[in-house]
């Protein structure tokens, strides 16, 4: 088990600079305290108070050459992107930082899909189709492609049990939010273990964090 540190970026009192700067001294801290990884959530907010600031790879990016830890998106929402920008922004950072890019996705509410002009019909299907694209389009279909052969590993998020099936199948690890309670992680661990095909169980490439 690692330790991670998960940021939240937005302030209506700070400057967007300002915070970053004070997340580069945190990963510092981090660093000498035996942190291995620092995590940027994503949101889209539409007024002050506590929240995500938009694009989490942006800010992963911005801090990528001040520090040597892993850099995790907790989470990258999905109906924000294209696959194929996706595919594009996160193989530019992983390049960027040399690998050490985990990614971790969400499929955001139904309010957001309807805000970036979505259907939120058989959103669950649209998700599986999206990863296996960003699977497929890693392999050899954008320039520059990612460090590692099949891309950075994806951590996919969600409380419910589709999204342990999910990360089974089409990610590396399931992303819990500090939010869920030791008792929910539990119950969603077993139909990531128990119910993935044998196909779908790739060796890990990335360990589990807290």
């Amino acid at each position: 088990m690692e330790l991670g540190l998960a940021i939240d970026l937005g302030s209506d009192k700070d400057s967007v600079a300002s915070r970053l700067a004070a997340a580069r001294r945190l990963a510092s801290l981090g660093e000498e305290h035996g942190f291995r990884s620092i995590w940027f959530g994503e949101g889209y907010p539409t007024g002050p108070g506590s929240f995500h600031l938009p694009s989490s790879l942006l800010m992963l990016a911005a801090i990528s050459g001040s520090t040597s830890l892993t850099l995790g998106s907790g989470v990258a929402l999905l109906p924000a992107w294209s696959p194929l920008r996706l595919a594009y922004d996160a193989a530019l950072l992983d390049q960027t930082c040399e690998g050490r890019l985990v990614l971790g996705v969400g499929v955001g509410t139904p309010a957001l899909w309807r805000r970036f002009g979505l259907s939120t019909e058989r959103m669950g299907d649209k998700v599986d189709e999206f990863l296996q694209t960003l699977r497929e389009l890693w392999n050899g279909e954008v320039f520059p492609g990612p460090v590692g052969t099949g891309g950075p590993p994806i951590w996919v998020g969600g409380r419910i049990k589709r999204s342990a099936l999910r990360a089974a199948r089409w990610g590396d690890g399931w992303y819990a939010a500090t939010s869920y309670r030791l008792s929910e992680i539990a119950r969603m661990r077993r139909p990531t273990v128990r119910r993935a095909p044998p196909w779908a169980r790739r060796p890990a490439r990335s360990p589990p964090t807290a």
